[in-house]
């Protein structure tokens, strides 16, 4: 789905922002635990407010360097760092499991 700019980027960034994530579900639980509504509703503002200034920063950074981030060599790396820590996690866990 190609982005042509902010007018269809923004849309699609408040869709995206609807999609949950591994620590999302951390912060709800943390909100959740926290004894009132106003307390966990505050405590999920204040991590949107953390989050965005790092997605913020993600985004520039790979608009700025998308040249590099669409290159095979770089997708490629990323792919395999990603299953290197794939197998990584596997090994602790098995190692985990057998103590």
């Amino acid at each position: 789905m190609p982005v042509r700019g902010p007018a269809q980027a923004f849309p699609l960034g408040m869709l995206w922002g609807w999609l949950p994530c591994g620590l999302v579900y951390s912060a709800l639980a943390t909100a959740l635990a926290s004894g009132s509504s106003v307390r966990g509703a505050l405590a999920m503002l204040a991590f949107g407010l953390g989050t965005l200034p790092n997605l913020l920063l993600a985004g520039m950074l790979l608009a700025r360097y998308r040249r590099i981030a669409q290159a095979r060599l770089a997708r490629t790396v990323s792919g395999a760092l990603v299953f290197g820590f794939g197998l990584w996690g596997l090994a602790n866990a098995v190692q985990a499991f057998r103590q």
